[in-house]
């Protein structure tokens, strides 16, 4: 079962590889003929703000099993199955002010 969603996980892997290499750039006015330029008199200068969010969660069984008993306490003592579950969030506020200083 973990081969195949090792095997999933690189095909899809690959796929997404493949197609962000074979994306162009966007072009909706044709093919660019040149370095653009910001108009004369345009600013950047001002005040933004955003955020992100995402999550993530994870669970995972396992069995442990050591046919050599005679370098360690053995699957009895120590256990021989083993699972872990986890999830979390994480988040992001930000703000903050551009100032041009040139041209």
């Amino acid at each position: 079962m973990r081969n195949v969603a090792t095997a999933r996980s690189l095909a899809l892997g690959c796929a997404t590889a493949g197609l962000l290499l074979l994306a162009g750039p966007a072009s909706a006015g044709g093919p660019s003929t040149g370095p653009s330029r910001m108009p004369a008199g345009a600013q950047w200068s001002g005040f933004y703000a955003g955020g992100e969010v995402g999550g993530a969660w994870s669970s995972f069984d396992w069995t442990y099993t050591n046919p050599n008993y005679f370098n360690t306490l053995g699957a009895i003592l120590l256990g021989s199955d083993f699972s872990q579950h986890a999830s979390g969030v994480i988040g992001e506020i930000f703000a903050g002010y551009n100032f041009q200083t040139g041209p």
